[in-house]
C-alpha cells in the first residue's frame, strides 16, 4: 500500500477544525452504538469538534475535549432532526 504524500485541503486554514487529526480506537465497532447510524454520526462529529486546546468563549472557559453547541447546529450539520439528535444523545 503507498503511503499519502499530500495534505488534506482546506477551505480556511484560519478555521482550527478543518485541519488536525483524530484517533479512534478499533474496538470503536464493538461499541453498542456504533449500528445505530444517527448516534454513531453524532458522536463522530462530536469528536472531531470537540476543542483540541482550552480556548475562552464569551468569558467561559471551553476546555480540551470539550464543545459548544446546540442540537440546532449539531442537527443541520449532521444532516438529521433536532429530536434525533437529542435521542442520540441521550442514549
Amino acid at each position: 500500500m503507498k503511503e499519502y504524500q499530500g495534505s488534506i485541503p482546506t477551505s480556511n486554514i484560519a478555521d482550527d477544525f478543518n485541519s488536525g487529526w483524530i484517533k479512534i480506537h478499533r474496538k470503536t465497532i464493538n461499541w453498542e452504538w456504533f449500528t445505530d447510524d444517527n448516534t454513531f454520526r453524532v458522536f463522530v462529529y462530536l469528536l472531531l469538534k470537540a476543542n483540541y486546546e482550552e480556548k475562552k468563549w464569551r468569558g467561559i472557559t471551553i476546555k480540551r475535549g470539550q464543545v459548544l453547541s446546540s442540537s440546532d447546529a449539531i442537527s443541520e450539520s449532521v444532516g438529521i432532526s433536532r429530536q434525533q439528535v437529542r435521542t442520540s444523545i441521550d442514549k
